[in-house]
């Protein structure tokens, strides 16, 4: 099974605000969850069904999406609440199956196999599930059912809200082949514009297409969407608590529009810092970081690198971005601002030169320690000289603000 909350957000907001005694349900009404717009962030998280019969957009501006629909209800973001709900979400998926892999805050798969003559067979398991989610946490799921995952997934995009679909091998035919390309898992709009190229248009076009052929034109990936459209998908449900993170990435929306190293670089660096805690935290150390941009009209670009070695350690870490921002920064004033580290293995496999072993090992002892800190006094706690010359951190330099800033010179 492929279990996934109807807009989540929004209906764990309605949910709350139903408890604390509010008489208005917001999923009755066009409402959406959306960012602080005094600090940039108002973007549309979720949006409820009347919101979307008037055309709002999850993504879209605030002052957007106000536009098509003037009486929009927006209430603000409460990820405190929102991972409480998950919990309560997670723990009543349990009861049907001691093998369930969480897939995102809002959303899971559960292994049935062996299930049945415990639960009955999957489909009513199903059901009864998606009834126990509704009748004790108040919120409505839609659950897809097959025997793979890919199809599982699909099967759940259907029929929403509130329902269960499936969609077997044998009725790949009738249910996922004449639908457009773009409704495949793994098919975004580059590689639907590919398809096109190719006179592909609908699932069925891809499943019957030589794999070869979509390979020579889109390699790996094209097998890959070519499996999918046949209903193939080995990947296993692996419990959460084994499932390797493949990257780590963070991003920042500015309060202002900022050009230059001297107000960007020190931004970067708290993203380090944080990717950095986190990536040892889950025991990995990465082989490649990336680096992004978001200008005042919303144009995006960045870069990536391959490192020599994998690492963990931020002195690395923001060395390597600051290369990538010397190679990708264009001048520009930028609005948003983002970081990644991929292509992660464990750090039992950290390596490092016989002659830089023991620098590597003073500067790794340093984020030990800074980490030890962070665990027991906060995120906050330890912050690089770099990091002060932040706006996020500016109240805690003794320099008032528009005179002269510092400049101080620190590795990272």
């Amino acid at each position: 099974m492929h279990v996934d909350v109807n807009s989540a957000f929004l209906s764990w907001s309605a949910v709350q605000r139903l408890k604390d005694g509010d008489k208005t349900d917001l999923r009755m009404i066009p409402s959406a969850v959306g960012g602080d717009e005094k600090q940039r962030k108002g973007i549309i998280l979720a949006k409820s069904i009347p919101a979307k019969k008037m055309g709002v957009q999850t993504g879209e501006a605030i002052w957007q999406a106000k536009q098509k629909c003037p009486g929009l209800v927006v209430v603000p973001g409460n990820y405190d609440l929102y991972s409480h709900m998950s919990n309560l979400f997670m723990a009543v998926a349990r009861d049907y199956s001691p093998v369930i892999q969480q897939y995102s805050i809002d959303e899971c798969f559960i292994d049935y196999t062996g299930m049945e003559g415990v639960m009955g067979p999957c489909e009513q398991a199903a059901d009864r599930l998606r009834q126990a989610i509704r009748d004790r946490l108040g919120f409505t799921v839609s659950v897809g059912v097959s025997s793979c995952k890919v199809l599982a997934k699909m099967a759940g995009e259907l029929k929403k809200p509130d329902a269960v679909s499936t969609v077997y091998r044998y009725e790949l035919a009738d249910k996922l082949w004449p639908l457009p390309v773009r409704e495949l898992f793994m098919v975004g709009p580059a590689t639907e514009r590919r398809l096109h190229s190719l006179g592909i248009f609908d699932i069925g076009g891809i499943a019957r297409a030589d794999p070869a052929l979509l390979q020579r034109h889109m390699g790996k990936h094209g097998v890959l969407i070519w499996n999918y459209a046949n209903g193939v998908d080995p990947d296993p449900v692996v419990p959460g608590d084994d499932v390797p993170m493949k990257s780590y990435s963070q991003s920042a929306t500015l309060p202002r529009d900022m050009r230059g190293p001297e107000e960007l670089l020190p931004v970067f660096a708290r993203l380090c810092t944080a990717l950095g805690y986190r990536m040892r935290d889950g025991g990995g150390c990465c082989r490649v970081v990336s680096i992004y941009f978001r200008d005042k009209v919303f144009r995006g670009w960045g870069r990536q690198k391959r490192l020599e070695r994998a690492t963990d350690i931020t002195f690395e870490l923001m060395r390597a971005l600051t290369d990538l921002f010397w190679r990708t920064y264009d001048g520009s004033d930028i609005r948003a601002v983002g970081v990644a580290f991929s292509d992660i293995i464990p750090s039992e496999c950290f390596s490092f030169s016989l002659f830089d072993g023991e620098s590597i090992r003073r500067k790794s002892a340093l984020d030990a320690a800074c980490d030890r800190m962070r665990d027991r006094y906060g995120g906050r706690a330890v912050l690089t000289a770099r990091e002060l010359l932040s706006p996020e951190f500016a109240h805690l330099s003794r320099y008032a603000p528009g005179t002269e800033k510092p400049r101080i010179f620190c590795p990272y």
